[in-house]
């Protein structure tokens, strides 16, 4: 039976800071790191697509990752922090897509899904919006996203991964 190393505070800290920079120096016109919050924002060249943001927040011991108005947390003291980082690689470098479905003009849910090798494209969030209005034509518009990282840097990214 294998054991997977628990990972503390410090340590992802530091591989926090680590991979933030690799990926300002991967992809720096769409990098924004914003030291003061531990807070790294990637903005995909297309204004339709949903910005990708991972933060670590250092009191509450979690790493957030994020994709639009989407987000997941991660714990430390639950050992999740693994999970997280895979997860935000994941948006960097799996194709995905946006349904927000509306009520007039107005959006009240938009749903997350990931492109899956064999099972198509998987639902992994849902946000949800108040939206009152309940007298008009629901419609639904589906945006895709591409990988963020094309093959080749996304490729540089991880071999540079797997080297810390």
């Amino acid at each position: 039976m294998t054991t997977q190393k628990i990972i503390t505070l410090q340590e992802t800290i530091d591989f926090f800071s680590k991979i933030t920079t690799l990926l300002k120096e991967a992809i720096p016109n769409q990098v924004t790191i914003n030291s003061a919050s531990n807070k790294c924002t990637i903005t995909p060249f297309s204004s339709s697509v949903s910005q990708i943001w991972i933060k670590l927040d250092i009191s509450a011991k979690e790493l957030i990752v994020g994709r639009g108005f989407f987000k997941e947390h991660f714990s430390v003291d639950k050992d999740e922090i693994t999970k997280g980082f895979s997860t935000f690689i994941d948006h960097l470098i799996i194709k995905q897509r946006r349904i927000d479905y509306f009520l007039g003009n107005s959006i009240y849910q938009s749903d997350y899904e990931i492109y899956r090798k064999g099972n198509g494209y998987v639902k992994y969030g849902t946000v949800e919006f108040a939206n009152y209005n309940t007298t008009t034509k629901k419609r639904k518009k589906t945006i895709s996203f591409d990988p963020i990282l094309n093959k080749r840097e996304h490729k540089t990214l991880l071999k540079n991964i797997h080297e810390l």
